[in-house]
């Protein structure tokens, strides 16, 4: 008995002896390199180029299972209801992939440049942001994404679009 205190109070002591020299050095969160081979970073530019190539059931497998998002505005100005979170893959997202290669010629049928990209890596999650750059708007977008074992896959995606004065919906 007398063992499992002295561990105890030793895994305590070492745990408050850590936060005390974190908040003495003033020490912040620094994110990890994302040159790994499954880095979240080519797990993003895999899902994009998924999104170029309307291909949905890779775009469906870059994300988890809990995953949750918010779309961009428009698909349908006015219907407040399309822009709550949801879970999976954005609905305009789907609603693009499934357009796209009935009215062009492709794969590619059309072209992500993520335009500002950053991505921060902590442990087991990232956070992605980067913009999209229309000819009447800005789109930006954060996503986070988490690793299963090997994999990263995206746990939410936010997407928003700023449009210009004299094309907003």
């Amino acid at each position: 008995m007398r063992d499992q205190f002295l561990t105890r109070r030793k895994a305590i002591a070492a745990a408050a002896a850590g936060c005390a020299a974190i908040v003495d050095l003033g020490a912040t969160a620094v994110p990890l390199p994302t040159t790994d081979p499954a880095g979240p970073e080519k797990a993003l530019r895999a899902f994009l180029r998924a999104f170029e190539n309307c291909d949905l059931p890779a775009m469906e497998a870059a994300f988890a299972p809990e995953a949750t998002s918010f779309d961009r505005a428009p698909p349908v100005p006015g219907d407040l209801s399309l822009y709550r979170r949801k879970s999976g893959m954005p609905a305009g997202m789907r609603q693009l992939a499934l357009a796209l290669p009935t009215a062009q010629l492709g794969p590619p049928y059309h072209h992500l440049q993520p335009a500002n990209l950053s991505v921060e890596r902590y442990d087991d999650f990232a956070i992605a942001m980067f913009e999209l750059e229309g000819a009447d708007n800005l789109g930006r977008r954060t996503v986070i994404l988490r690793r299963y074992g090997e994999h990263w896959l995206i746990v939410h995606l936010h997407a928003s679009n700023v449009y210009l004065p004299s094309s907003a919906p």
